[in-house]
C-alpha cells in the first residue's frame, strides 16, 4: 500500500490491515457466517465483523508495539473468552487487559464513517510511543451470559461549532475538537467498556450490579473476581445500547446542545445474528 499519515502514530508509513479482532480468537469464537447485521440501522453486511480490518495503520506500529500489547494481553483474556467463571483479577493483569482495550478502543475510532474521533490524534500518536494510558480512561470487564459472540459499538465525544455565514459549506468533522470516547466490545463471553476524556457524567454506579469490574485505572478489589454475569434478560443484540443508554446521564448531555455531545449513535455497532 502507499504511504500515506498512520492513524496511530501520524508517521507517514506504509500501511498494513489491521484486524479488528484477532485471527487467533476465531479459535475461541469461530467464524460460522458471513452476514452480520448493523442493529442501528437493521441493514445486513456481507461478511462477520470478525473479519473486519482497518486499512490505515502502519506496518511498524501494526508489527510491533501493538503486536507487544496483543502478546501480553492474550494469556489473561483467552480465560475470559469461553469460561464461565473467573479467577481474580491482579494488577499486572488488569494493566495488560487495560491497554489492550485503550489500543483498540483507538482503533475502533479509525472504522468512523465520517472520521470525527474523540481521542486526538496526538493522544494517539503518544500512545503508539510509549504505550502509556493517558489520564481519563476507565475500563470495565464483565461476563456475558450467553454463547460466545463479538461484536463492538464505539461512540465519539466532541465539542463542535455551528458558527458561520449560513452560506459557505462546511464539513462537521472540520469543526470538531475531541473531548472523550465510549467504546463497548463482546470478544467471547467478555464484556468490555472504555471511556475516557472529558464526557457527559457517567452513571458508574450501576455496573457492579450488573457484575462488571473495574480495572482501570485501578482495581476494584471488593468484587474482584466478579461474582455474576451481566443480566441475562438482555440479549446480545440490545446488551450495547443497554450499556450506553444506562451509563450516560442524558441530563448531561441535554444542558451542552453544543458542548459535549455524541456524535453518530452506534458508530459500528455489530453483531453475529
Amino acid at each position: 500500500m502507499a504511504s500515506e499519515p498512520c492513524f496511530m502514530c501520524g508517521k507517514s508509513r506504509k500501511m498494513t490491515p489491521e484486524h479488528f479482532f484477532p485471527i487467533w480468537m476465531r479459535k475461541f469464537v469461530p467464524i460460522k457466517q458471513t452476514t452480520s447485521i448493523n442493529y442501528a440501522t437493521g441493514v445486513k453486511i456481507r461478511r462477520d465483523v470478525g473479519t473486519k480490518t482497518v486499512r490505515n495503520i502502519c506496518k511498524d506500529c501494526n508489527n510491533v508495539w501493538m503486536s507487544k500489547l496483543q502478546d501480553l494481553a492474550k494469556p489473561h483474556i483467552v480465560p475470559m473468552i469461553t469460561a464461565s467463571t473467573w479467577n481474580s483479577i491482579n494488577s499486572d493483569a488488569a494493566a495488560a487487559i487495560s491497554s489492550w482495550v485503550v489500543m483498540t478502543s483507538m482503533v475502533c475510532e479509525a472504522t468512523h464513517p465520517k472520521k470525527i474521533y474523540g481521542v486526538s490524534q496526538d493522544e494517539r500518536a503518544a500512545f503508539a510511543e510509549n504505550q502509556t494510558i493517558a489520564d481519563g480512561w476507565r475500563v470495565w470487564i464483565g461476563r456475558s451470559p450467553h454463547a460466545p459472540n463479538r461484536g463492538y459499538s464505539h461512540r465519539p465525544w466532541v465539542t463542535y461549532s455551528e458558527s458561520g455565514d449560513g452560506k459557505t459549506p462546511f464539513r462537521l468533522e472540520d469543526l470538531t475538537v475531541p473531548v472523550g470516547q465510549c467504546t463497548i466490545m463482546l470478544v467471547g463471553k467478555l464484556i468490555v467498556l472504555a471511556v475516557s476524556g472529558q464526557h457527559p457524567p457517567l452513571r458508574t454506579e450501576i455496573l457492579p450490579l450488573w457484575g462488571m469490574l473495574r480495572v482501570w485505572p485501578e482495581v476494584d478489589v471488593t468484587v474482584n473476581p466478579p461474582s455474576k454475569e451481566f443480566p441475562a434478560q438482555y440479549e446480545e443484540r440490545v446488551l450495547f445500547d443497554v450499556l450506553q443508554g444506562n451509563l450516560v446521564d442524558p441530563l448531561g448531555v441535554s444542558h451542552r446542545p453544543h458542548g459535549t455531545t455524541p456524535i453518530h449513535h452506534a458508530a459500528g455497532l455489530r453483531n453475529r445474528s
